[in-house]
């Protein structure tokens, strides 16, 4: 079962670039810049004008990592380091958060899942892309002495940002930013120069960031919708929640205000919600030191 935060990746993926029949195959929708003009900036932080300014500027700026760190800030939640082409910004990142288990080293026997956001390079080990994952087409399993369980993908759709502007060829007022879906491997049509995206490759990508290592360490495949959604209930609950104050806002039980769970306190309270109602301050609370020891635990047998 998919976890909530795959399920949130894939029905704003699903939104914005749905599955579409197109010349006998499938396709998924992509948005352009000369379209969407301001609305543009919903998916890049950038508005076409202000793209099509860069470029005049000499900025061979391109929408990749624009589109994959918005993607980060609107749709996860989370910062948009995460979404920069450079993986080793990135990993530098999740360690200084205590995620670093999150980064997927790219191997044959694994592959990136729907919302998945992974850094491509090329044969010479430079950065050349960011996208995020779509979904796959899955194969049967190839049989293989060292590795018996590799994923065969026949196609793997993938979201990206790109460009069409590569001057002098076509005019710059007539050229666009984009976000669209692309099957990979992609085919471009006859008697282009096109360059042909090749299929899903371990070789091709250092690694992707995944979702569920990210929000559900250490053991995604544990997860347990209901009682997720029981924990999400008492959070909201300041009466239930270790995690929330009384005031309403979540802080950790350790914290000042944190008061209300297991942890180390930076002042002891009493026993009790009401201590003139039930009587027994905490041991180690100021009141304690007027009460008797042997109630209290502070003396005799309860030494």
């Amino acid at each position: 079962m998919a976890t909530p935060i795959r399920v949130t990746a894939k029905e704003w993926l699903d939104k914005w670039f749905p599955i579409i029949p197109k010349d006998g195959k499938s396709g998924l929708q992509g948005q352009r810049s000369d379209i969407l003009k301001n609305e543009f900036r919903y998916f890049t932080n950038l508005t076409h004008d202000q793209i099509i300014a860069k470029w005049k500027a000499g900025d061979p700026m391109t929408t990749c990592k624009d589109f994959t760190r918005r993607y980060c800030q609107e749709v996860l939640g989370i910062d948009g380091t995460i979404g920069n082409i450079d993986p080793v910004s990135v990993k530098n990142y999740l360690q200084g958060e205590g995620k670093s288990h999150a980064w997927v080293d790219s191997d044959r026997t694994r592959v990136p899942e729907v919302g998945d956001i992974c850094y491509w390079k090329n044969a010479q080990g430079q950065n050349t892309h960011v996208n995020i994952s779509h979904h796959m087409v899955m194969g049967v399993y190839t049989d293989d002495l060292d590795n018996p369980y590799i994923p065969k993908v026949e196609v793997w759709y993938t979201v990206d940002g790109g460009q069409d502007h590569k001057p002098p060829k076509f005019k710059l007022e007539e050229s666009f930013a984009w976000i669209r879906g692309l099957p990979r491997p992609y085919h471009p049509p006859l008697g282009t120069d096109i360059q042909i995206d090749k299929g899903y490759s371990p070789d091709l990508l250092w690694g992707w960031v995944s979702l569920d290592l990210y929000f559900y360490w250490p053991d995604p495949s544990q997860f347990d919708p209901e009682k997720f959604a029981s924990q999400q209930a008492a959070n909201d609950d300041p009466t239930r929640s270790l995690w929330r104050s009384q005031d309403g806002p979540k802080v950790h039980p350790d914290a000042p205000e944190g008061a209300g769970g297991p942890g180390y306190f930076c002042s002891a309270g009493t026993l009790s919600a009401d201590p003139f109602k039930h009587g027994l301050p905490h041991p180690l609370a100021p009141d304690a030191r007027y009460t008797d020891p042997l109630k209290t635990g502070k003396g005799g047998k309860f030494a």
